[in-house]
């Protein structure tokens, strides 16, 4: 099974259309994603810096939210996006 990590900032503009999109696709798709808020939570920003390398690779060099991150594939997709396109890369593998 997938674990699909999804990096948020809280204020930040994007993430806040991101996220009720999020819930929506979980119960969609009956997915599981974890949730770290990275502005305001040292421990989840840690969490975030492990994943920097799969991240600013998605991000062309930039280690920001929103992210996504498939653990086991090691891939990930950043910014805002249309739900079709998020849905696309959750359903894959």
């Amino acid at each position: 099974m997938r674990e699909i990590l999804f990096f948020h900032g809280a204020g930040c503009p994007h993430c806040k259309i991101m996220r009720p999109m999020v819930a929506k696709l979980e119960k969609e798709l009956k997915l599981k994603v974890k949730s770290f808020e990275v502005w305001n939570d040292e421990d989840n920003a840690d969490k975030m810096r492990e994943y920097a390398d799969i991240i600013t690779a998605a991000g062309n060099g930039d280690l920001g939210v929103p992210a996504f991150v498939d653990v086991k594939n090691k891939e990930a997709i950043t910014g805002e996006m249309p739900e079709k396109e998020l849905k696309k890369w959750l359903m894959q593998k």
